[in-house]
């Protein structure tokens, strides 16, 4: 009865407890639904971003203090979380010290306190996540506070202007320019992203007033509710900052129209002083010191490099002697792999070395160029009253130096691109020898694993000077780019001041001079030279065009001739054909002599090259030269003529159709065209249908029963034989019915008929034709026609099966089945 007693006490504290703990969650529930959230009806919130400063700052202010007060209920929820998770566990610890208790209650606790971890977890996720919203605040009023200070600032110029000054107002006008490009690039980036969040804020706002309907408020609620506040700051944040954008490209272009007017004034009202041309003097001679200086260090260096890739390439040669060794091992293999992986990388970082060695160089070759610019075009401004052409000597001068100047631009983006595919296969490398590194197979000795070592601080060296040859190409370009754009403004401005011939004939020179000069140059340049005569595209040209319309004039030519042959000699088509085949082969060999000779070539020695061409028909081009020889010996002696009905070798039967120097085309009766290539025309044998006459023999085998009259067979056949319309009876070819023999069916005739060989091109039709009209004669005479039979004798049955049918009587009939 103790016992039981203490029993009954032990569930009553347990069921009192937990209902505690389902009191508790009550009250944190009814906590929730007290709090009021708002009502959002527009997504964008133009509060944050437009009306005064002081406006939007207080709105921010009123947030906030909303913010804190969602953030305060979600401590005090978090705090009665904590106190329901301590009673729940100090239950559960008393639970499992008593043994009497029931399992079915301790799992209800477990289960009741994983649900209150999670959302305590939960709630404090999202109260680290509503911090956010606080720094992002903190931005939207740093964006409103920002002072409007000049990006680029502009002082003004002493007079008299000066080249210097004048160079310093080309010098803004580039930086005024690039500072308008990444203003509208940040722009137009913003743009993207604010339509990006108007997307998601959209959606956000709907999520949550569909769960604000429900008049249920979990905690994924605070978590719409702070996603909202955080992208409308982030709008509110971005609209400001594209507003300052706008005002400040409003000021650049300003400054840029400023500037853009004051430089030709500039230049109109610009002293040329000695002292000035003197310094442009001194400087283009240091650039040049100092150029002539890094040339004579770097050419130095060439020279190690050179040895280093050279040492590298040996090494090489060596290793691929080594790899074909078959006693190799498999540790040995790999060893030399990383071997042949790690000369290559030398070789690779000379040529790494040697392009930033040049870049180097072309980094002053640049600043030369910019100071022998501003000299050049200086001097002869000062000159341009009493030697006028000088000046626009000077700015087509430097045009193509322009042009040069992009292409040395072009080939150090390629070189980027070809840095970046480096950067790559290292990357690769790289990931191959960590590998490597961490593999434990037997094979990964001491050897190996120092061979991986070696390879990567060379990959690393490798890519150090990657990173700094990138650097320097960027720069490079960069640098072009600008000086391009401040010498193409001066020289605009120089050319203006021309008359307006003058302006046009610059324009000109300066568009299409040097095209027709680098056109003049690739046409020009040669590509070959056969004897004491170059080979260039202009030649090769001209030999095509000699050619093409050579061949469409033969072509013409050919089918007028085969007309006229046709109509006026009264030959054949096939003769014809041939004729004027041959006539426009013969012309096209004159054509292409004609051509080369017009050309320049020098006939004579070209029978040099025609000569190897000769050796190499001998041995690559045999087919096609046994092929072309054969169609001029089938176009000379006609033995095959267009028209003609001929039978291959393989049995293939048709009509020639064309006749070509490389190939026949025949043409089946089943209406298929078939290439023959002209040797087999001329080394096998070929059945013509018309290569004398135009007449043929068939013959129709037939049978008939042993009970007819083998006369009257015959009379009946040769009469149906005449009364084909395809039967030729002449002296010499008439109709005959030859009695083949016994057959094991029938009486076996043949009739042979001769036919005109227009008909043969449908011999299946002829044969049926005949075939009707004897069955049809046959059948009206009475003489039949057999199918086969057969006569079986039973000369011995075995007694049981004579009793088995003898069972069976006429009388009474009986199923087997």
């Amino acid at each position: 009865m103790g016992f039981c007693k203490l029993y009954l006490v032990l569930i009553g504290l347990t069921l009192l407890s937990f209902g505690y703990a389902q009191d508790e969650q009550n009250i944190q529930v009814k906590e929730v639904q007290e709090f009021n959230f708002p009502v959002i009806t527009q997504h964008i919130n133009a509060l944050l971003y437009e009306g005064k400063a002081n406006e939007i700052k207080k709105f921010v202010e009123q947030r906030k203090s909303f913010i804190e007060g969602l953030l305060q209920n979600l401590t005090l929820q978090q705090s009665k979380l904590n106190l329901l998770i301590k009673n729940t566990e100090k239950q559960r610890q008393r639970d499992a010290k008593n043994a009497v208790v029931d399992t079915i209650n301790n799992a209800e606790l477990d289960s009741s306190l994983e649900n209150l971890q999670q959302q305590n977890l939960r709630i404090s996720e999202i109260i680290n996540d509503f911090k956010d919203i606080h720094y992002k605040h903190i931005n939207l009023l740093h964006e409103l506070d920002r002072s409007d200070e000049p990006l680029i600032k502009i002082g003004n110029l002493p007079k008299p202007y000066t080249i210097f000054s004048i160079m310093q107002i080309n010098g803004l006008l580039e930086r005024l320019g690039q500072q308008f490009d990444e203003l509208q690039i940040q722009e137009q980036q913003n743009e993207i992203r604010l339509d990006k969040i108007t997307g998601l804020l959209s959606n956000l706002v709907v999520d949550y007033t569909i769960n604000l309907e429900k008049n249920e408020y979990p905690l994924e609620l605070y978590s719409i509710l702070r996603n909202i506040y955080l992208y409308q700051a982030d709008y509110a944040i971005l609209k400001l900052k594209n507003a300052r954008f706008s005002k400040e490209k409003q000021e650049t272009q300003n400054q840029l129209e400023m500037q853009s007017q004051l430089l030709p004034v500039a230049i109109e009202n610009m002293q040329i002083l000695p002292e000035n041309i003197e310094l442009l003097s001194n400087n283009l001679q240091a650039i040049e010191h100092d150029l002539q200086k890094l040339r004579e260090e770097h050419s130095k260096l060439l020279k190690d490099f050179d040895q280093i890739s050279f040492k590298a390439e040996l090494a090489l040669d060596s290793i691929e002697i080594k790899l074909k060794n078959p006693d190799n091992t498999a540790e040995d293999r790999e060893v030399l792999q990383l071997q042949k992986k790690f000369n290559l990388s030398r070789v690779k970082y000379s040529y790494f070395i040697k392009n930033l060695l040049q870049q180097k160089e072309q980094a002053l070759l640049i600043s030369k160029n910019e100071h022998d610019f501003h000299l050049s075009w200086l001097q002869a401004y000062k000159q341009r009253k009493s030697k006028p052409k000088e000046i626009k000597e000077t700015l087509i001068l430097w045009q193509n130096k322009l042009h040069q100047q992009s292409k040395s631009k072009e080939e150090n983006i390629e070189l980027l691109d070809s840095l970046n595919r480096s950067i790559l296969e290292i990357s690769g490398t790289q990931q191959q020898l960590s590998q490597i590194s961490e593999s434990e197979k037997p094979h990964s000795t001491a050897k190996l694993k120092k061979q991986v070592k070696i390879l990567k601080k060379q990959l690393d060296k490798n890519l150090n000077t990657i990173q700094r040859l990138s650097q320097q190409l960027n720069q490079n370009n960069e640098t072009i780019e600008h000086n391009n754009h401040k010498q193409e403004r001066i020289s605009k401005i120089l050319s203006q001041q021309f008359n307006k011939i003058e302006q046009i004939e610059q324009w000109f020179g300066s568009k299409f001079n040097h095209q027709i000069e680098q056109f003049k140059k690739i046409l020009y340049y040669p590509i070959a030279s056969f004897g004491d005569k170059p080979f260039t595209l202009a030649t090769l040209l001209k030999v095509i065009l000699y050619i093409v319309l050579g061949i469409i004039f033969l072509k013409f030519f050919r089918a007028r001739l085969a007309k006229f042959l046709i109509k006026r000699t009264k030959l054949g088509e096939g003769a014809a054909f041939s004729i004027s085949t041959l006539m426009y082969y013969f012309g096209a060999l004159l054509v292409f002599l004609a051509a080369l000779s017009a050309s320049g070539f020098n006939l004579g020695q070209m029978m040099i090259v025609f000569g190897a061409l000769g050796v190499g028909i001998g041995f690559g081009l045999q087919n096609i030269a046994n092929n072309f020889i054969s169609g001029m010996i089938l176009l000379i002696d006609r033995t095959l003529t267009v028209g003609d009905s001929i039978t291959l070798n393989d049995g293939t039967h048709g009509k020639v159709s064309k006749l070509s120097m490389r190939y026949t085309v025949i043409r089946t009766n089943g209406g298929y065209d078939i290439i023959v290539p002209n040797s087999e025309l001329i080394s096998n044998r070929v059945t013509s249908m018309t290569f004398d006459d135009h007449y043929f023999r068939i013959e129709i085998p037939f049978g008939v029963s042993y009970s007819a009259n083998p006369e009257q067979v015959r009379e009946i056949t040769l009469e149906v034989a005449d009364s084909v319309k395809h039967t030729i009876n002449r002296e010499s070819q008439h109709s005959a019915v030859l009695f083949n023999g016994f057959g094991d069916n029938s009486l076996d005739f043949v009739l042979r008929v001769w036919v005109f060989i227009y008909d043969r091109y449908r011999p299946y039709a002829i044969k049926s034709d005949y075939y009707y009209k004897l069955f049809k004669a046959f059948k009206e005479a009475g003489i039949e026609v057999p199918f086969p039979q057969r006569d079986l004798h039973v000369r011995s049955v075995d007694d049981k099966v004579l009793m088995q049918f003898d069972q069976y009587s006429p009388a009474e009939p009986k199923s087997r089945y």
